[in-house]
Parts: structure tokens; C-alpha cells; sequence
């Protein structure tokens, strides 16, 4: 599944791979290889982040899907100039990684999160939940 930028090019945004038989349980009940659900993305206005849901998926450890943001055109990596944390746009780039809402504005590193290029992030996705891409202020 790919979701793209509202531009004239079709710059993506975010790249999900959904490997066959993903699926391990949803609500705490197993899931065979004929079961299937409805799975929904929706990307989040005014930050790099989506939410997966419904609530209660869990995928396959071996088979997880991954997520690629894509940053290229559309990422400000100006955030990390001058910044106490960062000292150039590149120190902040380097400091990318995909996070995951662990409960209420508790947050943590998505499995494997690293970068895939350099202008691209990618991580695990093993379970339903929301998901940014960021680094540490």
C-alpha cells in the first residue's frame, strides 16, 4: 500500500508492506490463514504519521509488515540547525526514527526502526496503534 503527497507528482508519503499471512491475533484471539480483517490506515494532517487500526492487531514476529516514510521533498530537516540537540539538519536526519503511542503520549521506538536510504525510514509494524516519524527533541 503506498499514500502519496496531494502534489502533482505523486511524491509518496508512506509505503506499507503487508506480507501474506501477517496476521496473529486480534483482541487476544488467534487468527488461522483463512481469517481476514479489515485493516485501515489513515495518515495523520500536519505530522509524518499514520494510525493503523482497529485496535488489537497483532502481527506475525517473522512476518510483520514495515513501514517506509519517505521524506524527500516534503520533510524540514532544518529543525536540527542550531538546535541544542542537533547540530546540523544531517545530525537530525541521522537522529530519524519511527515511533510508536505505547499509551497516552508515551512513546517508543518501532521495532528495527533505521534508515533505508537517505531520505527514508523504515520499521516494523507489529502492531495496530499511531505511528510518527521523528527524533528525540
Amino acid at each position: 500500500m503506498r499514500l502519496i503527497h496531494p502534489d502533482n507528482f505523486n511524491t509518496l508519503y508512506l509505503e506499507l508492506n503487508f506480507p501474506a499471512q501477517a496476521l496473529e491475533s486480534l483482541n487476544g484471539a488467534s487468527l488461522s490463514a483463512t481469517d481476514s480483517i479489515q485493516i485501515i490506515v489513515d495518515p495523520r494532517p500536519g505530522e509524518y504519521g499514520f494510525v493503523l487500526s482497529p485496535a488489537g492487531i497483532l502481527f506475525e514476529s517473522g512476518s510483520a509488515p514495515t513501514a517506509t516514510f519517505s521524506f524527500s521533498v516534503y520533510g524540514d530537516a532544518s529543525a536540527g540547525n542550531n538546535s541544542a540537540t542537533y547540530g546540523s539538519s544531517a545530525d537530525y536526519v541521522d537522529a530519524l526514527d519511527i515511533w510508536r503511542e505505547a499509551t497516552v503520549d508515551e512513546w517508543q521506538i518501532a521495532v528495527d526502526s533505521r534508515a533505508a536510504g537517505v531520505d527514508a525510514v523504515s520499521a516494523t509494524v507489529d502492531m495496530s496503534g499511531r505511528f510518527v516519524l521523528a527524533a528525540p527533541r
